[in-house]
């Protein structure tokens, strides 16, 4: 890390203990260290390494799709891009700044940004595939347990899995039917022929159909 990115991660630290030590202006610190000493450290640690393996997980999936076009793209890179999605889904609005975060960092690693945006789409995908995955086992293992004792929200349940099942099904479609992306993408950029020349506008118009 450089000497600007360890001032940056120093005064991260100090705002995050600032708040921290904001949020516990009312508690009482003896309570709070009895509950400490009470907690089941091992479940604790169990918790800890499973985030941690999800992280780790989510940058390997990111070398392997960069694998092929950007041999280059070092691991330290790939595990760096989930830590950066973490923090900016964590400081930003109904967690809105992680994905343009990423491809930031990506463009920084030269990487060029439609094959960025793109590797972040197959991303995506991987991860909810892997929710609609769960949510399968979940249902067949536990759903007569909210069948039977939470009876008001089975319905919510089968709708959640409907719509992951939707969302993974059309992401699908966009990356491997060419023409439904190709007519997407005309569609977003119709608009833009208003405030744009002819010359500019037919130029975009092939650099989106390589990225396609």
């Amino acid at each position: 890390m450089t000497r600007k990115n360890w001032g940056a991660l120093l005064i991260m630290m100090i705002i995050g203990v600032a708040i921290f030590a904001y949020s516990l202006r009312d508690v009482n610190l003896h309570q709070l260290w009895l509950n400490l000493l009470e907690l089941n450290w091992g479940w604790l640690l169990v918790a800890i390494f499973c985030m941690a393996l999800y992280l780790v997980l989510e940058g390997v999936v990111v070398k392997l799709f960069m694998k092929q076009r950007y041999p280059s793209y070092s691991w330290g890179n790939a595990l760096r891009l989930p830590l950066i999605e973490q923090l900016f889904n964590g400081i930003t609005p109904f967690s809105t700044g992680g994905q343009p975060a990423q491809i930031i960092a990506m463009l920084k690693a030269g990487v060029d940004g439609g094959r960025a945006s793109s590797m972040l789409l197959m991303k995506f995908v991987v991860f909810q595939a892997m929710i609609v995955l769960n949510f399968c086992l979940s249902m067949m293992i536990g759903f007569h347990l909210i069948a039977t004792e939470l009876q008001a929200l089975t319905m919510f349940v089968i709708i959640g899995f409907i719509i992951h099942f939707v969302v993974i099904l059309t992401l699908l479609m966009i990356m491997n039917w060419y023409q439904l992306t190709k007519r997407l993408t005309h569609m977003v950029l119709w608009p833009t022929h208003w405030f744009l020349s002819v010359h500019r506008y037919q130029s975009l118009q092939r650099k989106l159909a390589e990225k396609n």
